[in-house]
């Protein structure tokens, strides 16, 4: 299905993605994916990664990869010659697609990551030559549905990332569900903005229900801003946005204003990685009738989907939403699952979105899978209807004066107060043991005053929630998925 999704395109002709407002059909993807498949081929290697950014080439090389047989290191276009080595090294990686501009990338290294390289075969995807003359072949090695089809670095966040493999069947299963959940059919005409990494296994799943049912993929330049999305909207007729989060909270600064595009066309806005409030989405419900704003909830180790959230009821608003088709989200108290409604504790899932485990990890992988459950490291709890309200990750919690503090629910109050363009917030030990909470803020504007922002915490969150220290910061360190990284 996924690894042979370019075997029965819709027509030659038709539309498949559409790259800084160019075209291209599939016959074209096919030629670029067959002239890269070519010259893979004639590397005897297990893994191929693919480090490039998110283009049309990243997804002819993703396929061509896929449809080798091969399983797949997706590497995100930041990342520098140490942490490219330091993954390959560690998957035992030595192909790796790339194109002319981040191939200088591989050669600004030092002496030992050099010697590393040198076993490394570089395939330059930008230099690959088309055959335009004949009718393209793709070939397809047949491989089983449980192997290994992508190898996925975890974000890391606190510096401990781990490598997640997941089969084609766990990629299937999460895409099921997040068709179900959109209620899409492949005679629909939709078109997705997919403004996610691709190297990142959301943005993997995209693409591959663009490419499977016959959707458009529309590529938005870089920067991204929300005019540019509005334009791009309305050129090209978008239905479906996914992506983080920063997109409602531009559209919710601005929710007020006349927007000078149609943007009819669109119809459900999908997003995750980061919690927005409840207060920020029904601002835009009531501002965008017509766009159903859907938040889902996954991680890497689930191929991501968990669940995801297309209620239009307003008591549901908080909420990431029920379980995908196949899968049972539960709650793990002191070792005991439960679904009871509104009891708090860690969440747990179980389907066959699971990851097969992380790679040449064992001990890793029973730590995170225990007794058929996939251990999230997230705080939350399940309503009566099964709805799933995310509260904060587990070993984030800050204890205030024996009080479980979540960082990420300071982080949504002090977003959506419009006073600030960025923020992380965690928690640091006092002489005592004690912890106070600290935030490192980006100001929206050079007017915000530190005092501005502890009037609206005052005003929005319970005394013992409210930082303790607030600093202004030029800069919050991000790690490759995009996400803050989060301070110990």
């Amino acid at each position: 299905m996924i690894r042979a999704m370019l075997c029965n395109p819709p027509k030659r002709t038709s539309l498949a993605i559409i790259e800084n407002d160019m075209p291209v059909d599939y016959d074209m993807l096919v030629q670029k994916t067959a002239a890269i498949q070519r010259e893979l081929l004639m590397f005897d290697a297990e893994h191929v990664a693919v480090f490039l950014p998110n283009s049309s080439d990243y997804i002819a090389a993703l396929c061509a990869a896929l449809m080798c047989g091969k399983t797949v290191v997706p590497v995100h276009a930041t990342l520098t010659s140490f942490e490219i080595t330091h993954l390959l090294q560690r998957t035992s990686t030595h192909v790796i697609v790339t194109c002319t501009a981040l191939g200088t990338v591989l050669q600004h290294t030092n002496t030992a990551n050099a010697e590393l390289l040198q076993d490394v075969h570089i395939v330059y995807a930008d230099q690959c030559v088309m055959d335009k003359h004949n009718k393209t072949e793709l070939i397809t090695v047949e491989v089983g549905k449980d192997y290994p089809m992508i190898l996925s670095s975890t974000s890391g966040s606190t510096g401990d990332s781990k490598i997640v493999t997941l089969s084609e069947n766990n990629i299937i299963a999460s895409l099921t569900g997040f068709m179900d959940k959109l209620q899409l059919k492949r005679c629909d005409q939709a078109r997705f903005i997919v403004a996610t990494p691709f190297t990142s296994i959301y943005g993997l799943m995209v693409i591959s229900l663009c490419l499977v049912h016959g959707f458009p993929i529309i590529i938005t330049p870089e920067p991204f801003t929300l005019n540019m999305f509005y334009r791009v909207v309305q050129e090209y007729q978008v239905t479906h946005y996914e992506g983080g989060t920063v997109l409602l909270l531009m559209m919710e600064q601005t929710a007020q204003r006349s927007i000078p595009y149609d943007i009819s066309s669109l119809k459900k806005v999908g997003f995750g990685g980061s919690k927005v409030s409840q207060e920020t989405i029904l601002v835009l419900r009531k501002a965008f009738p017509t766009i159903t704003f859907a938040q889902g909830y996954g991680m890497t180790e689930a191929s991501p989907l968990i669940s995801k959230n297309t209620s239009a009821a307003i008591e549901k608003t908080g909420s990431v939403g029920t379980a995908i088709t196949g899968g049972e989200i539960a709650i793990d108290i002191a070792g005991s699952i439960t679904k009871a409604p509104y009891t708090e504790g860690e969440i747990v899932v179980s389907g066959p979105n699971v990851m097969l485990g992380y790679y040449n990890n064992p001990e890793a992988t029973s730590e995170i899978i225990r007794n058929g459950y996939l251990y999230t490291g997230d705080m939350g709890y399940l309503d009566e209807d099964g709805f799933l309200y995310i509260c904060g990750r587990k070993k984030n919690i800050i204890i205030v004066r024996g009080h479980n503090v979540f960082p990420e629910e300071i982080e949504s109050c002090l977003l959506n107060s419009l006073l600030v363009k960025d923020c992380v917030v965690y928690g640091q030990s006092e002489d005592l043991g004690d912890e106070i909470i600290c935030a490192d803020i980006i100001p929206a504007h050079f007017q915000v005053q530190v005092e501005d922002i502890q009037r609206y915490l005052t005003s929005h969150l319970a005394n013992y929630k409210s930082p303790h220290r607030i600093q202004f910061v030029d800069h919050i360190k991000k790690v490759a998925s995009g996400k803050n990284e989060r301070k110990k």
